[in-house]
């Protein structure tokens, strides 16, 4: 009887098939699309590390694995490898799953390389090393960067002796990924080692050498983002190897010429046109500005006649600025701003730079070019120059002379118009505003002036902005006072009334007043300050230094008497009673026949200490007592005066107020 012949139940099943049973069932459930609980991502990723657990324990045993099974393992690694693919392309796997899937699809390698390489298999260490490598760039995106170079790990030992085209085009893959996990991880020194080493992998190919170009600039691009302090780790050398790599690859054979006759040409013209950039952004950082322009010259041959981007002319303005080509750089400007690619901040940008270059002189032509190249936001555009134009332009009056020029053209104060503006609009009149002070400040008048006028093209006439209009008017006043301009002070301060009356504007009208001499004029409007909302006694005290300042007695003496009548009123004052009537004392001494005003203040002095007491009309302490002897002192003085005069009635009235006041202090007339 055959072995054949015998009943199922007394024939011998062949090894470990039951391992086969389960790793068919569980490759099976992945094929299956299942989203019930039991085939979930994470249940079939377990499943799957149990069986390749058992299945190294049954290589590792004494019977091993003979061919057959590993074929068998094999086709089923094929299978899995393929149910994931379908997968991923059916995007099954939401991100919470993500993790669970990529151990699906690195359990399908890890079979195969459990399994061995199977001599029936053709490139059988190729295709493992293959599923390993890719396997390593979905943990690669997936941010596992530590995975994914476990994987290309144990790929590499498969394909390291490159017997074969295929292992060598996976093994130049896994140097160029390998290369690309030691640059995230900043081992710099290790992925231009491992690029080192694919170059004679990559030698054959035309797409290998593009491959390798890309990993080169991709470093390049790092090095020159990080800095590495290693010496060996050059962006300039990374970035050259790679613009190398390119021309290389344009002059193979087996690579289209024609421009844009394939994707690979149109793909490698990419890289080479990412090369010059870097290479040029790189020159530009190291101040090497004529090989920037170099770089950029390159640039724009390769392009023809094509559109360049506008990074290009950007840098080509850097440099031209750089190397102090003015001519050359305004000629780029104007390119970049005929560029429609160009972003409208980008040419902001280029015009600030620009501007800090050549100053204020250049600023008109350059705002007219942005008003036309930025209408969605020309008063931003137009803000941020004359920003950087008032900044550069130092305290220089001419400059100063050609902003104000610049800000009162009405093409410019055009750009400003509408309600959507209004931001802009006060941006405009703080900067005017903020330069016109400097220069008021530095006792540049003349230039203040003209500044603060223009700023105020950028103030509205609305209420809210009827202070910011009132403080324009009254700096403007200080300015022509200062150069005593009087007449154009007055129309300005008159302006600021018709805006905003406030006691501020009387005041600096007051003082216009005083100055044109018109002394009837100004006592009147003194007597009217009073009657302001915001008046505040301050303002009598500093009317009459002022008047005193203008030699103008009879004013002072008016306002010292119209002061005396708020204190009379009992309203508080900063000044005691004493200080006033001093002083109005003491100007009326400089006026002829004022003695009868003299001695009715000086009573008047002598009264309000006997109603109110001594400290509330003088103040305390010595100070107080200060005041008191000087009316004694100086009603004493004036007896003398009198009697030398032979105005013998007024000298009687001073000596007797004299005795009065005498009488009350704590020296008598041998102290005198």
């Amino acid at each position: 009887m055959k072995i054949s012949e015998l009943s199922p139940e007394y024939r011998q099943p062949p090894p470990h098939a039951g391992l086969l049973t389960d790793l068919n069932r569980v490759v099976a459930d992945v094929e299956a699309f299942d989203t019930s609980d039991s085939s979930s991502p994470e249940k079939l990723a377990a499943d799957l590390r149990r069986l390749l657990t058992n299945l190294a324990s049954a290589a590792s045993s004494s019977s091993g694995l003979d061919g057959a099974f590993r074929v068998k393992v094999w086709h089923l690694g094929f299978r899995l490898w393929n149910a994931c693919v379908d997968r991923a392309n059916h995007s099954f796997p939401p991100s919470r799953v993500a993790v669970a899937e990529a151990e699906i699809r690195q359990a399908a390698p890890e079979l195969l390389l459990v399994a061995g390489l199977p001599e029936d298999i053709p490139n059988a260490s190729a295709k493992a090393a293959s599923f390993f490598h890719r396997t390593g760039l979905v943990w690669l995106d997936l941010g596992r960067a530590d995975l994914a170079s476990a994987c290309f790990e144990k790929a590499t030992p498969l394909v390291s002796a490159a017997d074969t085209e295929g292992d060598r085009a996976v093994l130049l893959d896994l140097n160029l990924s390998r290369a690309r996990v030691a640059s995230i991880a900043g081992e710099q020194a290790l992925a231009v080692a491992l690029l080192s080493r694919s170059k004679p992998l990559a030698a054959g190919s035309p797409e290998g050498i593009k491959a390798l170009a890309e990993e080169y600039l991709r470093i390049g691009q790092a090095a020159l983002a990080t800095k590495p302090p290693d010496p060996a780790i050059d962006a300039s050398n990374l970035l050259t190897e790679a613009l190398d790599l390119c021309e290389k690859a344009a002059a193979s054979p087996t690579t289209p010429t024609t421009p844009g006759s394939t994707p690979a040409t149109s793909n490698l013209q990419v890289i080479k046109d990412q090369c010059l950039r870097f290479l040029a952004v790189e020159r530009l950082e190291a101040n090497d500005y004529g090989g920037t322009l170099r770089c950029i010259s390159v640039w724009r041959t390769s392009l023809g006649l094509g559109e360049e981007h506008p990074s290009i002319g950007f840098m080509a303005l850097r440099a031209c600025l750089g190397s102090g080509n003015l001519a050359e750089a305004e000629r780029e400007l104007e390119t970049l701003m005929a560029n429609a690619r160009a972003p409208d901040f980008v040419c902001v940008s280029a015009a600030e730079m620009y501007l800090a270059s050549t100053g204020p002189d250049a600023a008109f032509k350059v705002l007219v070019a942005l008003a036309a190249r930025c209408r969605a936001g020309a008063a931003g555009a137009a803000v941020r120059v004359l920003k950087k134009v008032v900044e550069t332009a130092g305290g220089g009056t001419g400059r100063a002379r050609a902003i104000a020029e610049l800000a009162s053209d009405e093409r410019v104060v055009k750009l400003f118009d509408g309600p959507a503006n209004s931001h802009e609009r006060n941006t405009m009149h703080a900067l005017l505003w903020t330069c016109g002070t400097e220069h008021f400040y530095a006792k540049n008048y003349d230039i203040g002036a003209d500044l603060i006028e223009r700023s105020m093209l950028y103030v509205s006439r609305d209420e809210e902005s009827r202070s910011r209009r009132t403080n324009c008017f009254r700096v403007l006043c200080l300015c022509h006072m200062a150069l005593r301009h009087l007449d154009r002070a007055q129309e300005f301060i008159t302006e600021a009334e018709k805006v905003e009356p406030n006691i501020h504007c009387a005041f600096l009208k007051f003082k216009i007043l005083l100055q044109k001499r018109e002394e009837d004029e100004a006592i009147k409007l003194m007597k009217t300050m009073v009657g302001y909302v915001d008046f505040n006694p301050e303002f009598l005290t500093l009317s009459i230094h002022e008047a005193v300042a203008c030699k103008s007695v009879r004013v002072a003496i008016a306002a010292l008497t119209f002061l005396l009548g708020l204190y009379s009123a009992g309203k508080p004052m900063s000044m005691t009673e004493a200080a006033v009537l001093r002083n109005l004392v003491a100007l009326l001494l400089r006026e002829p026949g004022s003695e009868a005003e003299i001695l009715k203040y000086s009573r008047r002095a002598k009264l309000r200490m006997a109603e109110l007491g001594m400290e509330a009309v003088c103040g305390k302490g010595t100070v107080g007592l200060c005041e008191r002897n000087w009316f004694a002192v100086n009603a004493w003085n004036m007896a003398i005066k009198m009697a030398k005069e032979k105005k013998y009635d007024y000298c009687t009235e001073f000596f007797e107020l004299a005795a009065e006041l005498f009488s009350k202090v704590a020296f008598g007339f041998s102290d005198l």
